[in-house]
């Protein structure tokens, strides 16, 4: 081979380089763009349910607490919160609605192995506000078969819920006896403000 074909047979190699290197560039921003297209429609139809969800235990505990104060807010969180979670989600038609926890309370709060995926996720940057994502979507294959759609969303600790979730030094003792009596295997304290507390779960029944 002569020394201008292989300065031509060079300067082939380096255009053809430059140009994968060009449509593997537009590719991955052709993929980002559709998945935030996705996520955004996923978002538009879980998150006004999600929000739905957090008004409502919101407002029943809201309730409590003038009744009877933490200890009637913590009977409602066992006796009622499931309860009004299933009445949200038959309100709004959605397959799956939940709430799940870095650290639990209530047995029927533990994730599956697809939100233990997720809580991963949450988790992998520390887990303080801030630094968590604010929600995610995740394609969850079912039993089944199937495949359900699930949206995220971080549930951070926050101020008010300190004296139920918090460290156990700083929760009153009629609090404390209180939580243990109806949760003997309770996990779900010892968390600080920012931190994750958990996720709410938002199963959709179609790909939007």
């Amino acid at each position: 081979m002569t020394f201008m074909k292989r300065k031509l047979l060079t300067a082939l190699t380096g255009v053809i380089f430059l140009i994968a290197l060009s449509l593997q560039g537009l590719w991955a921003e052709e993929t980002h763009t559709a998945q935030e297209a996705f996520h955004q429609r996923a978002s538009a139809k879980a998150l006004p349910v999600a929000k739905a969800l957090m008004e409502t235990l919101e407002g029943r505990l809201v309730e409590a607490m003038a009744e009877g104060g933490p200890v009637a807010a913590i009977e409602v969180c066992q006796e009622q919160a499931l309860v009004l979670t299933e009445t949200v989600r038959k309100e709004k038609d959605i397959a799956y609605l939940k709430r799940i926890g870095v650290r639990i309370r209530n047995p029927e709060n533990a994730p599956d192995a697809a939100e233990r995926r997720a809580l991963k996720h949450f988790l992998q940057n520390g887990g303080k506000k801030g630094q968590f994502p604010a929600d995610w979507v995740d394609t969850v294959e079912l039993p089944d078969g199937s495949k359900e759609l699930r949206y995220y969303k971080a549930i951070p600790m926050e101020a008010r819920c300190l004296s139920c979730h918090g460290p156990e030094t700083l929760m009153p003792e009629m609090i404390l006896d209180a939580i243990n009596k109806r949760y003997p295997d309770d996990k779900a304290r010892g968390f600080e403000q920012g931190e994750l507390r958990g996720l709410l779960v938002v199963g959709l029944k179609s790909f939007p």
